[in-house]
């Protein structure tokens, strides 16, 4: 029905596979539970059903699902390409691709874990160009950093104390939010290490911490209003 255009009607039979099977989820990203390899074959007719109806979003969910069997993989990932491709010729720098990008190679797993989180780097990194630190801190939040290197661990970690620290001084927050923030920064710059495989990004995050610990220092100051009363201590 979808080939043939009859959108409603393969709207419906997908549908009713889900009501024969109420197990199934097939509603979108809340799952309740369900396995994500089941009825591989439903999420990849929702999924290609979704692309004709030009809802992207739901079009990417069903589409990762169904990357798990090997009898609907294939359809579903040279689909994602191509959805990945129009919409990258349309906005280049769109953070939100990049992270649906980035859920594609997550779904897959393995190897491509590395590529789902250099694809979670650069949506943070347009995010923070857009000004939106905290959708940045989302990003990042999601991106595996399992891999066998380390190697995601080390950008990750650079990135994520770029943007922390970024909501930090680009608010209004109290001294006493700031000073957590820059703690959670220097923390993340720390976590990046040696990083062998990426040396500039090391130097880089070893330079952050520096003057992180500077201004650590100066908030620590006496009377710079960072502790609180009597007997409080620091945060």
């Amino acid at each position: 029905r979808t080939n043939q255009g009859r959108l409603a009607e393969a709207l419906a039979h997908c549908d009713a596979s889900v009501e024969i099977d109420s197990s199934f989820c097939g509603r979108g990203p809340v799952c309740g539970g369900a396995a994500a390899g089941a009825f591989c074959d439903v999420h990849s007719s929702y999924g290609l059903l979704h692309v004709r109806r030009n809802d992207v979003g739901a079009a990417i969910w069903h589409l990762n699902a169904s990357l798990g069997c090997v009898y609907t993989s294939y359809k579903a990932y040279t689909t994602l390409l191509a959805v990945y491709d129009h919409l990258h010729r349309a906005a280049p720098a769109n953070a939100t691709l990049y992270e649906d990008m980035a859920s594609t190679q997550a779904a897959i797993g393995g190897r491509s874990d590395l590529n789902a989180a250099g694809l979670y780097r650069e949506a943070a990194r347009l995010h923070l160009r857009a000004g939106s630190p905290r959708r940045a801190i989302a990003a990042l939040a999601a991106a595996p950093r399992g891999d066998r290197d380390g190697v995601a661990a080390c950008f990750i970690g650079y990135w994520e104390g770029k943007a922390i620290l970024e909501e930090a001084t680009s608010g209004r927050d109290a001294p006493r939010r700031r000073l957590r923030a820059y703690r959670q920064a220097l923390e993340a710059f720390r976590s990046v290490g040696a990083c062998d495989s990426h040396p500039a990004t090391a130097e880089a995050a070893e330079a952050e911490a520096e003057q992180l610990e500077q201004a650590l220092g100066s908030l620590l100051l006496p009377g710079s209003g960072s502790r609180s009363g009597s007997g409080g201590g620091t945060l």
